[in-house]
């Protein structure tokens, strides 16, 4: 792997950070029983195998449906929340 490409899977990744998608359940609870969850509440979790410095895998189950996106472990969880309600909202609209 060159550093070029290196880097194009660095930012990628980083793109992910705050964008919600939906998952399965199936995917929710593999994820949810492949590590100790880290910060599990609200029916929501970080993967506790941090992906890089403080942010995180996170998943969240709200209303029946399950949902993912990466994360600073260090945030507030009403506003990730928010920022959820907000996604789910743009995808009725």
């Amino acid at each position: 792997m060159t550093m070029a490409d290196y880097t194009s899977i660095i930012e990628r990744e980083r793109e992910k950070i705050g964008k919600w998608q939906e998952i399965t359940e199936k995917r929710f609870y593999e994820m949810l029983e492949v590590l100790p969850p880290l910060d599990w509440q609200c029916g929501g979790f970080f993967l506790s195998e941090l992906w890089c410095g403080d942010i995180g895998y996170f998943f969240q189950e709200l209303d029946g449906k399950f949902y993912e996106t990466m994360w600073s472990v260090k945030a507030v969880r009403k506003t990730m929340l928010d920022s959820l309600k907000k996604h789910i909202a743009g995808q009725a609209a």
